[in-house]
C-alpha cells in the first residue's frame, strides 16, 4: 500500500474513530493496524493529533531558526556582555 493510499484512508477513519466508543476505536485500530502495518501506539498518536503524519513546522527550504535582524543580534550581544560580568 502506497504512503499517499494510507493517508486517505487514515483520513476517512480518523472521523469514525474521533466518534465512536471505546470498544469500537480498538477494533478500528485493529483493522488499520493489520491493513496498513502500523504499530497500535503510533497509531494512536496519529489518530489524536490535528496533523496526523508529524508536526510540519519546518521551513520549506530546510532552515531551523529565522533569521534576526542586526540589531536583535547586538542586543542580544551587549545584553550576554553585561549579564555575563557578575564577579
Amino acid at each position: 500500500m502506497s504512503l499517499q493510499s494510507k493517508r486517505e484512508y487514515l483520513g476517512q477513519i480518523r472521523f469514525r474513530y474521533r466518534r465512536a466508543g471505546r470498544a469500537h476505536k480498538s477494533k478500528i485500530l485493529d483493522e488499520y493496524c493489520q491493513v496498513c502495518g502500523y504499530d497500535r501506539k503510533s497509531l494512536q498518536e496519529r489518530m489524536n493529533t490535528e496533523s496526523p503524519f508529524g508536526d510540519h513546522s519546518y521551513r520549506p527550504d530546510g532552515a531551523r531558526w529565522l533569521p534576526i535582524s542586526d540589531e536583535l543580534f547586538h542586543a542580544f550581544i551587549d545584553w550576554s556582555v553585561v549579564a555575563g560580568d557578575r564577579s
